[in-house]
């Protein structure tokens, strides 16, 4: 797998390769392929915080050099990179890898446990990353059950009656259907109809059939892009005029590139982060500022935001633990963060608090392809 070693300071680059003096922050993320938009807005968004904080003399004098390397999608292949990352490499922390059934390959194979290693904002709401607790876990967006109830509040508040749902058979997708399913019954309602599709897999149709045959007027989706552009282009195609609410992991540049804006505009997407054009946030302003000043060529995104937050605060729990931070130091001043304002958006951890953020909003999809709130 590609290594993609953002050296952060000059005295990196003087080094060559990361000095002993840095500390290290790793990452695992698709890097390539259909997924990369979202692994390099990650990446964007931990580089241009780190970035910004070593401008300023570092954290407690040391510098921080985020070290991301390509691990793709695929949850056995991207566990092992991690573990290679960690043996090889000693990061101090993880920061932001993506993917639920990724996330819970790591705490199956006790990655985090057996290294003692603290991991801040996995790119998951799933609930398998917040019960039981793990000590060295730190999420920082919201639940997919938050996003879930969310999308059908929304849904409910635009008038649907009839709520179908699309979604990856895993943990991510199940996660999804099992919440919209309780957040129904809040309103004596049901899913009307529910079409799946395994995890990898490009053929939609016999979801399409399904849920089209049961004439819904709403159908919300945890999917992945491609899978969710090629259901939303069958429902046209079957002349459905359901409504469509997408969980956050979705990319609605990439969806309009497969499906078409015609196809993609009015589309509902739960967010976990404010919008990245919202300059009446602290925290959007000090985002679109480190990356203008520090990645140019990068452009603010949900996922660059979400991960500029997660490493605001990875640094405020370095600068809790002292000049010579230690794993087990630094967990313990994650731990004793409480309440955290990082710009307008509150977040509070504790040892036995590790769900971050309850945040959820809204955007929908323009006739211009850009999100109106």
């Amino acid at each position: 797998m590609r290594s993609l070693p953002f050296r952060l300071s000059a005295l990196a680059l003087v080094c060559g390769q990361v000095c002993a003096a840095d500390l290290v922050v790793g990452s695992v993320n698709p890097m390539s392929g259909v997924m990369a938009d979202m692994g390099n807005e990650l990446m964007w968004g931990a580089r241009a915080a780190f970035e910004a904080v070593n401008a300023q003399g570092g954290v407690n004098g040391n510098r921080l050099v985020l070290l991301a390397k390509d691990g793709g999608y695929r949850p056995a292949e991207a566990a092992a990179v991690v573990k290679n990352l960690i043996e090889q490499d000693k990061p101090i922390a993880l920061i932001a890898i993506a993917g639920t059934s990724i996330n819970e390959e790591i705490l199956n194979q006790k990655l985090l446990n057996h290294a003692q290693i603290p991991h801040v904002g996995p790119l998951s709401g799933g609930a398998v990353l917040r019960r039981p607790i793990n000590p060295y876990l730190y999420n920082v967006r919201a639940s997919y059950r938050a996003e879930a109830s969310r999308l059908v509040k929304q849904a409910l508040t635009m008038g649907a009656t009839k709520i179908a749902m699309f979604y990856q058979n895993d943990d991510f997708g199940l996660d999804g259907l099992n919440s919209v399913e309780a957040e129904l019954k809040k309103h004596n309602m049901k899913v009307i109809a529910t079409g799946s599709y395994e995890t990898g897999a490009d053929d939609v149709r016999a979801a399409v059939s399904t849920i089209a045959k049961a004439g819904p007027d709403a159908v919300i989706m945890f999917s992945a892009d491609k899978t969710a552009a090629a259901f939303m282009r069958g429902m046209r195609q079957h002349n459905s005029t359901a409504n469509f609410y997408a969980a956050s992991l979705v990319n609605h540049r990439i969806l309009i590139q497969q499906a078409g804006l015609n196809n993609v505009q009015n589309l509902v997407i739960s967010q976990v982060v404010p919008s990245p054009n919202n300059l009446s946030k602290p925290i959007v302003k000090e985002y679109r500022d480190a990356l203008k000043r520090h990645i140019p060529e990068a452009k603010p995104s949900y996922f660059g935001l979400e991960s500029y937050i997660a490493a605001k605060v990875l640094i405020e729990g370095l600068k809790r633990a002292g000049p010579s931070p230690t794993r087990q130091s630094l967990q313990k001043a994650l731990d004793g963060i409480g309440r955290y304002n990082a710009g307008g958006f509150e977040l509070t951890f504790g040892p036995n608090d590790r769900e971050g953020s309850e945040f959820v909003d809204i955007a929908i999809v323009g006739a211009d392809g850009e999100f109106r709130q």
